[in-house]
């Protein structure tokens, strides 16, 4: 049973790097895009 619970932490650890990963690259992406815009 421990086991199962360590996967199931690990794997929502996971995911959550995966999306804040993913949610920062967006936010870079549009701060770039609106500074090309500016020049």
């Amino acid at each position: 049973m421990k086991n199962i619970i360590f996967l199931v932490i690990v794997g929502l650890l996971v995911v959550g790097c995966g999306s804040l990963i993913s949610i920062g690259d967006s936010n870079t992406n549009t701060l770039n895009n609106e500074s090309k815009k500016d020049k």
